[in-house]
């Protein structure tokens, strides 16, 4: 009986200590500890992308996310840039990776909700457009109405530079790479010198500055024509007493997977 008894004990041990971990993971943390990196995996799933593996396990642990968390994880704009960047790049390298010829329907490729982030479906627009570009609170007769998935995890404020670092699969973006939180204003502008120095054309003799159309489309972003100018002098486009005609490039939407650095 005893022994009976000691049986008993430790598959009544192991049936609770399974059930402890099943609702652990439901919740967003292991029995190890605390909660996924889910920044650091949004880092993973863009290197193993890199290596050409498809990130099978990390998509998961996204789409499964515990919304909570992953709030108290993404607390400051630095974490959500890096956290969104890195998932706007991945997901569109997957996506091309799958078929590289879904960038031709346009409006599929940045309407389709397709990226699953803490169960909520999300589009590479609501990203970018929602999340990265649209930091403010819709007011409702006076008062805040329910956040949406977007607004809540929305930028407080909008970084230009993110422009330099989203990757939508054509020719005539910057090229993908891993973004952190401890790192990111460094990144950022290796990415923004980087992209501008690829990109800008300035005949000093005929005084035109073509830059690429993402100045024009997002135009509000770089705070306009002034906004413009004294960022090209901030990355040494242009000298502070020089004052171009400024001209916008055609955007290159030939397919370029797989570009990163």
């Amino acid at each position: 009986m005893k022994i009976n008894r000691r049986i008993y004990l430790i598959i009544s041990s192991a049936v609770l200590f399974l059930f402890f971990c099943s609702c652990c993971v439901s919740d967003g943390i292991t029995a190890d500890g605390p909660a996924s990196d889910y920044i650091k995996i949004s880092g993973q799933i863009v290197t193993a992308l890199e290596k050409g593996i498809v990130p099978a396990a990390e998509l998961n642990l996204i789409k499964t996310a515990n919304q909570q968390e992953l709030e108290k994880q993404l607390e400051d704009d630095a974490g959500k840039k890096a956290f969104w960047i890195n998932l706007y790049n991945g997901f569109v390298q997957l996506r091309l990776k799958q078929d590289s010829s879904s960038s031709r329907d346009k409006r599929a490729f940045f309407k389709d909700r397709i990226c699953v982030v803490a169960g909520h479906a999300l589009s590479l627009d609501d990203i970018e457009q929602g999340i990265l570009r649209r930091p403010q609170t819709k007011l409702q007769s006076g008062y805040p109405v329910a956040r949406s998935f977007e607004e809540k995890f929305g930028v407080r404020a909008v970084d230009y530079r993110i422009h330099f670092a989203l990757n939508c699969g054509a020719r005539s973006c910057p090229a993908v790479t891993c973004y952190s939180p401890a790192t990111l204003d460094k990144q950022l502008d290796r990415a923004a010198r980087a992209y501008l120095a690829a990109e800008t054309e300035y005949d000093r003799d005929t005084n035109i500055l073509c830059l690429p159309e993402i100045f024009s489309w997002y135009q509000a972003d770089f705070g306009y024509e002034k906004g413009i100018r004294k960022m090209l002098q901030h990355y040494g486009i242009i000298e502070e007493d020089e004052q171009p005609v400024i001209r916008f490039k055609t955007f290159d939407w030939t397919p370029a997977p797989a570009r990163f650095k």
